[in-house]
């Protein structure tokens, strides 16, 4: 059986053994608590603060479009399989200022703006197929209802 003299000594070469930056046995004081806390909770560091017009400004030129590390040329597959291309001018855009590439390219072939009434329908049925030999304008107005292609024979709905 071992005396507490012995025990207080094993700690103590424990202790000595053990490197001097560690926290073991020891209590944080509050202040230390509080200062970790908000340490980690985020951007507390900057509560209160905002950045300059002129800070803003060099976030959002540093981040968007080409110089953004995942851009890649404008181009986006969206959840429907339809290529998305960047174009913040076109009359057309989206929230995020992308167009159906397949409208573009049907829009450059006719040299004008396609109007809300017009479909571009892929006659192989494949939505990534952009060339203007794999496009079709649809007219809805004369087409309401299911449609069949002739050349893939899928059908689809134009309300």
């Amino acid at each position: 059986m071992t005396t507490t003299t012995e025990t207080e000594m094993n700690k103590r070469i424990i202790l000595e053994q053990r490197p001097k930056f560690t926290m073991l046995g020891r209590h944080h004081s509050e202040e230390t608590k509080i200062k970790i806390s908000l340490a980690n909770k985020g951007d507390n560091h900057r509560k209160g603060k905002k950045h300059s017009e002129e800070t803003k400004a060099k976030i959002s030129r540093g981040v968007s479009g080409e110089r953004n590390a995942f851009w890649k040329n404008g181009r986006f597959i969206d959840s429907r399989g339809y290529v998305k291309v960047y174009s913040p001018t076109h009359p057309n855009k989206d929230s995020r200022n992308r167009v159906a590439e397949h409208r573009l390219v049907m829009e450059q072939h006719l040299g004008r703006y396609l109007e809300r009434n017009e479909q571009v329908h892929h006659k192989n049925g494949n939505r990534t197929d952009n060339r203007i030999e794999n496009l079709e304008l649809v007219i809805m107005r004369n087409h309401f209802g299911e449609i069949r292609c002739p050349h893939c024979l899928k059908s689809f709905w134009v309300k």
